[in-house]
C-alpha cells in the first residue's frame, strides 16, 4: 500500500498507541509517536497500570499483524475461566468456573509493562517512526489534522 509519504501522528505511547504506530509504520506512513512519559523501558519503577493485560483473540491477532503473538505469548499465563464468588443465603461462599472458551481456548494474562515495552521497541524499530518521549499536546484540531506538542521541561509539568 502506497501512503505517497503521508504522516500520521500517535498520541500516547501506552500499548495500544505503539501497536497503532507499529502497524501504521508497517502500512508505509510516516509516524511520529509522542508520549508524555519518560522511556518506561529505561524506568527502573514502572509508573503506569500494574494489573497485567487479560489477553483475548483480538489482542493476539492485533499482535499478529506486527509479528510479536508467540514472543507475547511466551511470558503469558494461560488463564480458561474466571471464578464467581456467590454468597449464599446462609453466608457461604459458594466457587463457581465460568470458562472463557470451549475445551482448550484461554485467554493470556501478561505483564503489561513487558507488553508495552515489547509494542514500544516495535514500533522505535520501524525506520519510519519518529518516538519524542516527554511531549506534551497543547492543541489538537481534528479538522486540519494539525496539532502541537512541547516538550516537558521538569518534573513539575
Amino acid at each position: 500500500m502506497s501512503t505517497g509519504e503521508q504522516t500520521a501522528v500517535v498520541i500516547g505511547g501506552g500499548p495500544v498507541g505503539c501497536l497503532q504506530a507499529a502497524v501504521l509504520a508497517k502500512q508505509g506512513f510516516k509516524v511520529k509517536l509522542f508520549e508524555q512519559r519518560d522511556d518506561i523501558r529505561k524506568a527502573s519503577l514502572y509508573e503506569g497500570r500494574s494489573i497485567n493485560f487479560a489477553l483475548s483473540e483480538r489482542g493476539r491477532n492485533a499482535l499478529r499483524l506486527i509479528g510479536h503473538e508467540e514472543e507475547v505469548l511466551k511470558h503469558g499465563v494461560p488463564m480458561y475461566s474466571r471464578m464467581i464468588h456467590k454468597k449464599e443465603t446462609d453466608g457461604t461462599t459458594q466457587l463457581y468456573a465460568v470458562p472463557y472458551g470451549k475445551g482448550v481456548q484461554c485467554i493470556y494474562s501478561v505483564s503489561r509493562r513487558m507488553i508495552n515495552e515489547r509494542l514500544l521497541s516495535a514500533a522505535a524499530a520501524e525506520n519510519n517512526v519518529e518516538v519524542f518521549f516527554r511531549h506534551k499536546l497543547l492543541s489538537l484540531d481534528a479538522a486540519s489534522g494539525s496539532c502541537e506538542f512541547a516538550p516537558i521541561e521538569d518534573e513539575s509539568s
